[in-house]
């Protein structure tokens, strides 16, 4: 790997700190640090049981990976009991609480650590449990609910600093049970039923923006609120040979870091991968543990220096391959191969299993697999439809302008959007000026395609914008539906765009 490439992966995110640190030091250090050494023997063993990882600690507080959600919330359950056990003894001189908080998300390997959104929402929610509690993201009370006996306490939507996730509470103790301010008001509420109207048509002209997660769009077999969870199974080598039996470890260790460039789909880490491989796991055991979506299956087979890969696309939920391919090549090309069947899996995916018929809409418009995956990550930060997503958003769309450059008809389409965002989000530093932009924008991108994400587009700046005339408004969805797009929900309309309405 280069020293420029980002080895992302999904992973389950521990994160736990002592409650009163600093407050306990300057009481007692002495005693508040042999304390520490206690808890520290009482959780590494914990998180090592249910194959855990400590990748990084500060002292008062501990993050580790884990395979599982389930493997997760148990060492956490099992660290509160044990700790509680020790705070009730009378020999305990100082008595230490932690909060937890689990979440499962992107992150980034910097050598033996993992960074970004994926911990620091886990933080956060360990910032919001209570003492000698655990809270958990939601994507982690999803995949441990029905396969544990907890008990759960819905927090509903939180915000804490710049990060907003619906959260959960796991119950020890019927006392922790509370209830939290949450982030939608009877006022937003209250404006959006008022706007239901304007939803109908709002949610055709976001189309072109929304529907790679549309319940209605019928070329997309994912769930219309998610995004597919992917893991790769270790290549199976059929040679079996000492000049080959590097080779199905590196294949799999590309094919993960190939597919993790699109934030649009999970991938599972290398580790979950071999450890489902080491337990022989069913159809069954793929969705229950990990909720995955697909598993990508791969063989090598080698005759002298010709070598033949297999690939399938497994749909764990149809229980069938939706597709497959073989590249054969000289075992000297095999880095060559590597990336290329990296690509081709990847396009696959963004096309057929995550976009549907907008995907295919978007490959003829950026032609190439880098251009339409940072096409398609720009989407996902916009979708967030936060400041920091607004920036994310940004920075893909530069790379891709300078890509395409400046006289490029491609480049439209995202810079109305940008402008869009930045006027919604109250970023516009001349609202008349960008109104102006978006207007031309959304013409030329008309004009250059006339397809069903430039109509869809068309349609919501004359509504919000432009004329605010339905009946041209619904002229341009018409052309939109001629065109092949799809009609999105109030409800996703609300969800994705939050104050479109108000």
């Amino acid at each position: 790997m280069s020293n420029d490439e980002i080895n992302r992966k999904i992973a389950v995110i521990f994160a736990t700190d002592l409650v009163g640190y600093s407050k306990h030091m300057e009481k007692d250090e002495n005693a508040t640090l042999r304390g520490l050494r206690e808890c520290n023997k009482i959780i590494e063993p914990l998180i090592k049981k249910q194959k855990g990882r400590i990748f990084n600690t500060g002292g008062d507080s501990v993050f580790a990976e884990f395979p599982s959600a389930v493997a997760a919330v148990d060492a956490a359950v099992e660290f509160q009991k044990q700790i509680k056990a020790r705070n009730d003894k009378d020999t305990t001189d100082v008595k230490l609480e932690y909060r937890i908080g689990i979440n499962m998300g992107d992150v980034v390997k910097e050598g033996d650590n993992l960074l970004g959104d994926g911990v620091n929402i886990a933080a956060r929610l360990e910032a919001l449990a209570q003492p000698g509690g655990i809270t958990i993201s939601k994507n982690v009370y999803d995949l441990v609910a029905n396969k544990t006996k907890y008990e759960f306490n819905d927090l509903g939507i939180q915000k804490v600093k710049q990060n907003q996730f619906h959260a959960y509470d796991l119950l020890l103790d019927p006392t922790q049970k509370r209830k939290l301010k949450t982030q939608t008001s009877k006022t937003k509420i209250a404006a959006m039923i008022g706007g239901a109207i304007a939803a109908v048509f709002i949610g055709l002209f976001f189309s072109g923006m929304l529907d790679t997660e549309t319940k209605l769009d019928k070329n997309s077999t994912v769930s219309s609120l998610s995004i597919p969870t992917i893991l790769v199974y270790p290549f199976e080598d059929l040679s079996n040979t000492e000049n080959t039996k590097g080779i199905s470890p590196a294949l799999t260790e590309s094919m993960i870091s190939s597919l993790s460039k699109y934030i649009g789909i999970r991938v599972l880490s290398r580790t979950t991968s071999q450890h489902a491989k080491n337990n022989n796991y069913s159809i069954k055991q793929f969705i229950d543990e990990y909720n995955a979506d697909y598993v990508i299956k791969g063989s090598i087979q080698t005759i002298l220096n010709q070598s033949r890969i297999n690939l399938q696309l497994v749909d764990l939920k149809q229980n069938k391959v939706v597709w497959s391919d073989k590249e054969e090549f000289d075992l000297k090309d095999i880095f060559k191969v590597q990336d290329n069947i990296g690509n081709k899996i990847l396009k696959h995916l963004q096309i057929k299993v995550v976009t549907g018929s907008t995907g295919d809409l978007y490959s003829k418009r950026f032609k190439n697999i880098e251009n339409l995956t940072l096409v398609l990550n720009s989407r996902a930060e916009w979708r967030k439809y936060t400041i920091d997503g607004h920036k994310k958003y940004v920075e893909y769309q530069e790379k891709l302008r300078k890509n395409l450059g400046p006289k490029s008809p491609a480049i439209y389409n995202g810079m109305a959007w940008e402008i869009y965002q930045r006027i919604r989000l109250g970023l516009s530093k001349d609202k008349k000026s960008d109104i102006k932009k978006l207007v031309e924008y959304s013409k030329a991108d008309v004009a250059a395609y006339k397809d069903a994400s430039a109509y869809a587009l068309r349609a919501l700046v004359e509504f919000r914008y432009g004329s605010k005339d339905c009946e041209k408004t619904k002229s341009f969805v018409k052309k939109a539906i001629d065109a092949g797009g799809s009609v999105d929900t109030f409800q996703l309309l609300v969800q994705y765009t939050k104050d479109v309405l108000i």
